[in-house]
């Protein structure tokens, strides 16, 4: 096996216990990259650990899911680590989601606490119903040794919720053990390994946000954050290359406005394995695609839903 990719002793564990693992192993190795900010592996674990201590002290014997209303940035895997350490499951909001949407997802789960930040606590407040608000911010108050109350993996981590276009937004609650079970066979799938570069763009609303956190954070890769309000698809082309992404998932409809921008010989130059998903994949998509990345390019046709996550995936090599 690769010096570079880890392998799992066990399934049987929970997400934060294979983050530690990595920590212990690799804890100088980047875990984010963020414009020109970078998180060391050792310090989002102190900072999430922290968040974690602070999530026991203020919800007490609590156990109800917890709600993550942050924008796509560190604060926001911070605070994902920090409530699975606290050994409740989060439930992610989408900044940009209708406050109605929300509210409903909210209620629905039953939360009681949201965890926010101050750029974004007057929109929490606009669609809090009762539940208490705690901030995500560093607070050099609380310990960051990793939490020690017992969690079992059969525990729920997550709670993903449906978009919502049958009327009213459903949610599939999935343990620790499943996700690291996913983890395990995303890293089969696309050779996950510490040399990884993860793109993370996807809204935290869609269950797929998911599949880059593990796939970087469980094997010792980089998750490279992508601030979409800030550059336009031209801007996105070019941090795909500037930040070195090799790997990265797309929605099929979004390709062919992405494509359309390349030159004749214009390439995503790093890019190794493309994940494509959650619309119909067709052959001239395929072609067009291959167009645009390296010779050893691989894309991956994926089937997944909120309620089953990854239910099928077919690898498209060039002589596919």
């Amino acid at each position: 096996m690769p010096e570079n990719k880890l392998p799992f002793q066990s399934f049987h564990q929970t997400i934060q216990k294979r983050f530690e693992e990595i920590v212990a192993m690799f804890p100088g190795l980047v875990a984010i990259d963020f414009g020109e900010v970078t998180i060391t592996y050792e310090e989002l674990n102190r900072v999430a650990n922290q968040l974690a201590h602070k999530i026991i002290d203020r919800t007490g014997e609590n156990k109800n899911h917890i709600a993550i209303f942050l924008e796509n940035s560190p604060m926001q895997i911070i605070a994902i680590l920090g409530v699975l350490k606290a050994g409740r499951a989060y439930v992610a909001l989408d900044i940009n989601f209708p406050e109605r949407y929300n509210l409903q997802i909210t209620r629905d789960a039953q939360c009681k606490f949201i965890i926010t930040d101050k750029s974004n606590l007057e929109k929490a407040r606009s669609f809090a119903d009762d539940q208490y608000l705690i901030m995500a911010e560093e607070d050099k108050y609380y310990p960051d040794t990793n939490p020690t109350q017992p969690i079992d993996p059969q525990d729920p981590a997550v709670l993903f919720y449906t978009s919502g276009s049958t009327g009213q937004p459903k949610g599939a609650l999935h343990s620790h053990v499943s996700m690291v079970h996913l983890s395990k066979r995303f890293s089969n799938l696309a050779d996950l390994h510490i040399d990884n570069r993860f793109a993370y763009y996807l809204s935290v609303g869609f269950s797929a946000h998911i599949l880059p956190v593990l796939g970087a954070l469980h094997h010792g890769g980089t998750l490279c954050m992508f601030n979409k309000g800030l550059q336009d698809l031209e801007g996105f082309k070019g941090w795909l290359n500037n930040k070195g992404i090799t790997l990265a998932m797309m929605i099929p409809s979004f390709t062919r406005y992405f494509r359309a921008i390349f030159s004749k010989h214009e390439k995503l130059k790093f890019l190794k394995t493309l994940f494509v998903g959650g619309e119909t994949l067709y052959r001239n998509d395929v072609e067009k695609l291959r167009n645009i990345l390296s010779d050893n390019g691989v894309i991956i046709n994926i089937y997944a839903s909120s309620e089953t996550y990854l239910s099928r995936a077919f690898k498209i090599k060039n002589d596919t």
